[in-house]
């Protein structure tokens, strides 16, 4: 069977994806000293770097904050217990195009978000601190997707988020592959490509190794590509006058089913390694049982 993609596209990708897990990451923590300790405590577990790959700088709000005189960070986050400190913070990070997430001690996200004319996407409220974890890796995922790997690699709590974030991103760009329509055939080489890149990230972000895993793994991605093509040409048959919404959203869905099972398989610990291995030796034990004790003939 001809692969439907450029294997050296691919490795390219792998590498690249390697380079990024140990690409230094610079995130700024800015603390009104008015937020409660339990909150401060709960923020600095959080942020503890595992692997040394991301550098977190942690600075108490004056009031007089200019981040020119500052690292020059990836991102920002900014905690608050009331809005009379962080305007400075905020017009530096808007000048600067840095990405800034604030985060309000108390009171909704809105009224946080209106008193720094911010988008409410950039706001969270801490009035309940269970949920801030998932909040926070989900606003990692989508405003620092070139960081994706070294957030993994340093704050596991981040990965499932982070995962999400990869899945949501390649679904969207095989649905926009498959509204434009390209030359017949010609869209499965670069949405295979996309699904494999994605099947790459997934299994970085939960630190697997670059290894005959992976080959498996893709192996899956492209039988799964031409089973996507077969679907999205009998339904295109079937429904011709709407074929360009039929293969957006085939594009969209297949690539997401494979992403949700593949995060699904790595969310419970599973290793492909190891699962190969373990197929590796009952082959190897069925055959030794098989023909223990016979003569075999190879013609």
């Amino acid at each position: 069977m001809k692969l439907p993609y450029n294997p050296l596209d691919l490795f390219k990708s792998a590498r690249s994806l390697i380079g990024s897990r140990s690409k230094t990451l610079k995130l700024g923590i800015f603390l009104d000293p008015r937020i409660t300790d339990a909150l401060v405590d709960r923020l600095t577990e959080l942020f503890i770097p595992a692997a040394a790959t991301a550098r977190v700088y942690v600075h108490v709000l004056t009031g007089e904050c200019e981040l020119g005189d500052r690292v020059s960070y990836d991102a920002i986050i900014a905690v608050l217990a009331a809005d009379d400190l962080a305007h400075d913070i905020v017009d530096a990070a808007a000048r600067l195009q840095v990405p800034l997430l604030l985060i309000g001690q108390a009171g909704l996200r809105q009224d946080w978000a209106r008193s720094y004319g911010m988008s409410i996407l950039d706001v969270l409220s801490a009035r309940h601190p269970e949920t801030l974890p998932a909040h926070i890796a989900a606003w990692c995922a989508d405003r620092l997707p070139a960081h994706r790997q070294a957030l993994a690699a340093d704050f596991a709590w981040m990965r499932d988020e982070l995962a999400r974030g990869t899945i949501l991103s390649a679904a969207q760009q095989n649905a926009v592959i498959g509204l434009i329509g390209f030359i017949p055939g010609a869209d499965l080489p670069v949405m295979t490509l996309t699904t494999a890149r994605m099947t790459l990230q997934l299994s970085f972000i939960y630190g697997q190794s670059l290894s005959a895993g992976r080959a498996a793994e893709v192996a899956v991605v492209t039988c799964s590509a031409f089973a996507s093509r077969a679907v999205a040409r009998l339904l295109v048959s079937a429904v011709p006058q709407i074929s360009w919404i039929t293969r957006a959203a085939v594009g969209f869905t297949s690539t997401w089913a494979l992403g949700r099972g593949l995060l699904a398989y790595y969310e419970r610990g599973n290793d492909t390694d190891r699962l190969l291995a373990g197929l590796y030796g009952k082959v190897k034990d069925g055959g030794t049982r098989l023909f223990k004790g016979r003569s075999v003939t190879y013609v």
